[in-house]
């Protein structure tokens, strides 16, 4: 049985090639999206030929219901947020937005990597950013997945995880569809970790390609790459 989705207000922050394509697929299930930043180029292009030629294709058109602001104001009606600016400068944009943004809201967290300035991951830093009275969410969002792939509606799997799995579900139930598949948990440090480390074995078998091994060679890294990890999580998260 095919569960029905209530239409949301969707903002996004963050107009690069990942918060575009989430934005996308939350339009794709008929939400009202916006995307909030802060390139008047790139919000014009979206708002009038719906595209985003900065990282996309100008084939690439995004759907009618995705449109682009750098006013505040549209987050305080919001429903819902994804947050898809990079890391290293997301604790001075989200003080810049946080009073825009209601109380209760379910906040994505899209972007991958430890703060370096906390040396701490967004779940350890959350209640620094937003007092535990806001009941603001932290939800984290990961692949590994393409922002082109997304677009181009290829199959793809990622993880989204919070404490409160009702929440998580309420998330999926709003985002997923035929091509975009969510799947649950409430291991968010887990999700973290899996998100920042990830790249770092992508990093390797492009240099494991570059060099001209093979597949004996490739597999061997990611298969031993996934166990590090894997060990990684247990040993942080027991800590």
């Amino acid at each position: 049985m095919e569960t029905k989705i209530n239409k949301l207000k969707i903002c996004v922050f963050g107009t690069g090639s990942f918060g575009t394509a989430l934005a996308t697929v939350a339009a794709r299930n008929g939400h009202d999206v916006v995307i909030v930043g802060r390139s008047e180029d790139v919000i014009n292009e979206i708002n009038t030929s719906h595209t985003n030629s900065k990282y996309f294709p100008k084939e690439i058109i995004l759907p009618e219901n995705v449109r682009a602001s750098k006013d505040l104001e549209e987050i305080r009606n919001c429903n819902m947020i994804i947050h898809a600016i990079p890391v290293q400068v997301s604790i001075d944009t989200m003080e810049k937005y946080w009073d825009y943004i209601p109380n209760g809201t379910p906040y994505i967290i899209a972007s991958k990597g430890i703060i370096l300035k906390q040396k701490k991951f967004f779940s350890q830093a959350w209640n620094d950013i937003f007092p535990i009275e806001r009941n603001i969410q932290h939800i984290v969002l990961s692949g590994p997945s393409f922002a082109i792939e997304i677009m181009k509606g290829f199959p793809t799997l990622v993880s989204l995880a919070c404490k409160d799995l009702s929440i998580a579900k309420q998330v999926q139930v709003a985002l997923s569809n035929i091509t975009f598949r969510i799947y649950t948990t409430d291991d968010v440090i887990g999700v973290e970790i899996g998100g920042a480390l990830k790249n770092i074995i992508a990093i390797a078998a492009g240099f494991i390609e570059g060099i001209g091994y093979r597949f004996n060679t490739l597999t061997g890294a990611v298969t031993r790459g996934v166990f590090e990890i894997s060990f990684f999580c247990k040993f942080y998260g027991g800590r």
